[in-house]
């Protein structure tokens, strides 16, 4: 009985090398916003797991063919496991609609591309490229003081 344990151990410390060896890359999870803005940035958080050295790759392009990107980012990693917010450009041309670009996120070795990768996650693929907001200088503010507290209020219209 001894013995079977002893060689179950082993085994049990065996599976866990091999796996280490044969696959500890991996995106656990990738949280991206829903929408972006034209020439912005925005941030996408990673949680991922590597045996060795590795690259992540943020993409935010269409959702179909072409797929055509519009803001790319790659961060190097070493071996363990983390969590990381990575910021990623949009592209000032990226054409405003609603719901037709998606965030890929991957793992790769070290200069690797999209056919090396090891894991990957879309944690949004239903993106919508959005009109920015108007400008503070499109604006009238004034401030006001409650209590000691100053605040600043921005009008988009006088009312007369």
């Amino acid at each position: 009985m001894r013995g079977n344990m002893y060689i179950f151990r082993l085994f049990l410390l065996l599976l866990a090398s091999v796996s280490t060896l044969l696959g500890a890359d991996y995106i656990n999870s990738a949280t991206a916003p829903q929408s972006v803005t034209q020439d912005a940035t925005v941030t996408v958080e990673v949680s991922y797991q590597a045996s060795t050295y590795r690259d992540i790759v943020v993409v935010f392009q269409i959702n179909s063919w072409p797929w055509t990107t519009f803001g790319y980012e790659r961060i190097a990693v070493s071996a363990g496991s983390s969590t990381i917010n990575i910021p990623i450009a949009i592209d000032a041309n990226t054409p405003i609609a609603n719901g037709i670009y998606k965030f890929v996120v991957y793992i790769v070795p070290t200069s690797g591309g999209w056919n090396d990768r090891l894991d990957a996650k879309t944690p949004q693929n239903m993106v919508s490229c959005i009109q920015a907001p108007s400008s503070v200088s499109d604006y009238d503010s004034f401030s006001i003081s409650l209590d000691g507290v100053e605040a600043e209020l921005l009008l988009k219209d006088k009312i007369d």
